[in-house]
């Protein structure tokens, strides 16, 4: 199958008998002069980033490129010297019963691609550059899957060809596995999300507010010399509450009725909320009582046995 260009991913590449090297925009395989570049479809049209996860595969943790199933693999770059042959192969790794992958290894510790796989797919014989492969659709159709769904299976490319009368195997350890868009789509905001709170713990926690005072009275000002208004405040020392008025200052030795609720408040003549006391109004001669969340009572009986009505005013 073949189409358009799209986009490119990247990884952290070993080779059996190459080296591979990672590129920003595409997953570059380099050995000596020769190098491949590998891209999945999608992902240039939507400008979304690559996606990557773990799997354990020989007991080893290896690195894994997310694709959408329905996304086409792009050999985007091929530099490989060549007499007769270059072959593209996708190997087959089935999940074992703890979840991770079979694959055999040699004596070096290094991946034997050789053994251990489920199976092998032949996917091209005759590389271009500018090739496109539907590899999900030549997995199904061509591949022994083991009785496993495809986006299961763990799978790798493997990349053959004839160089001065040898054949030679490159692999990069270019590992796969294939996701619906609905997955890949919460992948990707998983992963923005898990950016974001990176960012924001790495940075600096904003300056405290702090009180400041004139003539005039007192206010909670912010390092931006912007203040509270209309807003309460609580303060992180004492944990008591005050409550900054319209022109930023605080009020003080006045009631406060909430526009949201309706309750009323006492700021004391410190500012700080009363809570949990009683208070007399210095113009009646009349008694309230502020309860615990700072809220006058009405028509209730106070934690003293007392009894206010109503307006909130002691009935004697």
């Amino acid at each position: 199958m073949r189409g358009q260009m799209k986009k490119t991913a990247a990884g952290a590449l070993a080779a059996a008998f190459l080296i591979g090297t990672a590129v920003c925009g595409g997953t570059r395989m380099t050995a000596y002069a020769d190098s491949i570049v590998v891209n999945s479809s999608s992902e240039i049209e939507t400008g979304a980033g690559d996606l990557y996860s773990t799997a354990v595969v020989a007991r080893k943790q290896v690195t894994v490129w997310e694709i959408n199933r329905d996304d086409d693999l792009i050999l985007q770059d091929i530099d490989l010297p060549f007499d007769t042959y270059r072959e593209l192969s996708i190997g087959i790794l089935y999940p074992q019963p703890d979840g991770s992958f079979a694959l055999g290894l040699k004596e070096d510790g290094s991946f034997d691609y050789e053994t251990g796989a489920g199976d092998y797919v032949s996917i091209d014989t005759d590389l271009n550059a500018g090739e496109v492969y539907d590899v999900v659709d030549s997995i199904r159709f061509h591949g022994e899957l083991g009785g496993h769904p495809v986006d299961s299976c763990l799978y790798f490319l493997m990349f053959r060809y004839d160089r001065d009368g040898v054949d030679m195997v490159w692999t990069g350890d270019i590992f796969i596995k294939f996701v619906s868009a609905e997955e890949l789509a919460h992948m990707r905001e998983s992963k923005r999300t898990e950016i974001e709170n990176e960012q924001r713990a790495s940075e600096p926690a904003p300056a405290a507010p702090q009180w400041k005072s004139n003539d005039k009275g007192w206010w909670v000002e912010y390092p931006d010399g912007t203040y509270l208004t209309n807003a309460w405040y609580q303060s992180p020392e004492s944990g008591l509450w005050y409550y900054m008025g319209a022109d930023g200052y605080m009020l003080a030795d006045t009631w406060y009725q909430s526009p949201e609720s309706g309750l009323w408040y006492y700021m004391g003549a410190d500012g700080r909320m009363l809570t949990d006391a009683w208070h007399q109004s210095p113009e009646s001669g009349l008694w309230y009582y502020m309860g615990t969340d700072g809220c006058m009572l009405t028509d209730a009986d106070t934690p003293d046995g007392y009894h206010v009505g109503a307006d909130g005013v002691w009935i004697q």
